[in-house]
Formats: structure tokens, C-alpha cells, sequence
């Protein structure tokens, strides 16, 4: 069965960074995620996100760990 959600679960495997490190690296550059585990971040999307604020995110998420 597919589910369909708002809440997403993302595992940070790089070693030299926590969970914590990059929630507070991305709610500086205007991403909000939570803490859920040392190494677990969570992401709950409003009803009003567009698609395209998802891309953002995902650019923003990109820019922050250094892959563009």
C-alpha cells in the first residue's frame, strides 16, 4: 500500500556531522527541521507547500552539505 504523508524522516551518515549540527546549519539558511535522534532529523511540511518550496528546500539542503 502507498501512504501518503507529510513527515519525513532523514538519517544523517556523515560522521564528522549530528543531527543537531545540521538542523541548526539549515534553520540558518531558513530550513526547520526537528531533532528526532542523534543521528535522525525530521521534516513535517504544511498544507500550503508548493511543490517548488520543496525544491528550494532540497537546493538548500544540497548548498548546506556542499554538493553544488
Amino acid at each position: 500500500d502507498n501512504v501518503r504523508t507529510n513527515i519525513v524522516y532523514v538519517d544523517v551518515t556523515a560522521e564528522e556531522m549530528t543531527a543537531a549540527d545540521l538542523v541548526t546549519r539549515l534553520a540558518a539558511a531558513g530550513v526547520l527541521l526537528l531533532v528526532a535522534g542523534p543521528r535522525l532529523m525530521r521534516a513535517v511540511t504544511h498544507r500550503h507547500v508548493e511543490p517548488g518550496h520543496i525544491d528550494r528546500a532540497l537546493d538548500i539542503f544540497a548548498e548546506t552539505l556542499g554538493y553544488l
